[in-house]
């Protein structure tokens, strides 16, 4: 290196020490998982570090949120409230957040930070902001004789290369309305023949979907997809993905007409894979487990719902809850189907808009669910806030349990994991 190219590059880095990285924040609650009642005060530890050390200059915004939306800022000095301790509260049932929003260097450079802490105030007080449109049940028996009057036309593919000794990999695909076909990935154990298997549907979160078959010991698995696309050609299937998810997500699209919008279709495709399923010789006839993450676990949620062949439910962080959240100052669950409609289908009113919301929220499903449910919530996740999942869980009249993930964010943590195939394995010994 030149002695020209030595010194400009002693110069760039002399400068960059003089500048302020975004620190690391970290925000922390005494006893997270305590189940305050409102009104009762929490203690939030909240600080900054750079390099292991305390930040000593630069301003810290902090944001109190109250089921997912802001309703108190804070500025802390950090020259001299670093550490500090913030006391907050909450009048009302749900979770109460606090988190670093942005930090504002000496130089007035400012960066976003990511630093929080939620802690429970009574959830399992949580209501929904609104009733089911009046014509739900009428809506949801006309879409499922819309998309099941067309005979199933199950076929399966073997898939050779998929296939291992212990199990057996297919392709099916069947018949919905419209000349759609519906695939997944079926796994059959290879003694089949002479033994009968529990069984598990599995459904997608938000994306794509499955590319790939999932064999699990002991078990017969069928991991269904949802957008009507043939997955056993990935790059073809990964192309017409994204040709649905242009020029507006796929959630997003025909929403201004309930009868066109794609889950209206894909609930009853999900009750037929079910039936496939419960038919298939090698069901043992007693264990069928609807099981998913995020728009899995909802899509899983409003299968059981209809579908009385399933004989248990596993929805981890599950989407679509609360779409009309916003009716009681709350933040609603992934997609946010209301605020969808406020960008793209100006046209509907306020009145329109929280019927639609209600014919595809989670929490007005769940009330018909008779089998034992599992759920689960990360106190962190602001894609499927634990306010919007306690609010289905709370109207689930079957038998339920219901764990809260204190450090995960939209994700599954490994005790959530480990509890889901608790609630599984003793599923499968009925």
């Amino acid at each position: 290196m030149s002695a020209r190219k030595s010194f400009l590059l002693f110069l760039l880095l002399s400068c960059g020490m003089l500048l302020h990285a975004a620190p690391v924040t970290e925000v922390k609650a005494e006893y997270p998982l305590k189940n305050r009642k409102p009104g009762e005060n929490v203690s939030f530890s909240v600080k900054a570090m750079e390099n292991g050390s305390l930040v000593k200059d630069g301003v810290l915004e902090i944001e109190i949120q109250e089921n997912g939306l802001c309703v108190k800022k804070l500025k802390l000095d950090l020259a001299s409230e670093n550490p500090k301790v913030i006391a907050a509260t909450m009048q009302k049932p749900g979770f109460l957040t606090c988190r670093t929003w942005v930090y504002e260097s000496p130089e007035k450079k400012k960066t976003y930070v990511y630093g929080r802490d939620t802690v429970p105030f009574e959830p399992e007080k949580l209501q929904p902001a609104a009733a089911a449109p009046a014509d739900f049940d009428a809506f949801w028996a006309k879409a499922f004789k819309s998309a099941l009057d067309t005979p199933p036309d199950f076929r399966l593919t073997p898939l050779e290369k998929a296939s291992t000794k212990t199990h057996k990999a297919y392709l099916l695909s069947f018949a919905l309305d419209g000349g759609v076909r519906m695939y997944g990935f079926l796994s059959v154990p290879a003694d089949a023949g002479q033994k009968k298997y529990p069984a598990v549907l599995r459904i997608p979160g938000a994306g794509p979907g499955f590319t790939a078959v999932r064999h699990q010991p002991g078990v017969m698995t069928l991991q269904m997809n949802i957008h009507f696309i043939d997955p056993s050609d990935n790059a073809s299937f990964r192309n017409e993905y994204a040709k649905l998810d242009s020029p507006r997500p796929y959630q997003t699209r025909n929403i201004a007409e309930p009868e066109r919008y794609y889950l209206s279709r894909v609930v009853p495709g999900l009750c037929r894979a079910a039936d496939f399923l419960a038919e298939h010789p090698a069901w043992n006839g007693k264990s069928l487990i609807a099981a998913g993450s995020s728009q899995g676990g909802a899509l899983s949620l409003m299968t059981a719902a209809f579908q009385g062949k399933i004989t248990a439910v596993s929805a981890s962080i599950p989407a679509l809850c609360d779409q009309n959240g916003r009716l009681a100052g709350r933040a609603p669950g992934w997609p946010n189907l209301h605020g969808a409609m406020q960008r793209f289908e100006k046209q509907l009113s306020e009145a329109d808009r929280t019927r639609i919301c209600g014919y595809f929220d989670t929490v007005h499903f769940v009330p018909k669910i008779k089998v034992p449910v599992n759920m689960n919530c990360g106190a962190m996740d602001i894609v499927c806030p634990p306010h919007t999942v306690y609010i289905a869980y709370n109207l689930i009249r079957a038998p339920k349990e219901i764990m809260i993930m204190p450090a995960a964010s939209h994700s599954v943590s490994p005790d959530g994991s480990r509890k889901n195939d608790e609630f599984m394995k003793k599923e499968f010994a009925k």
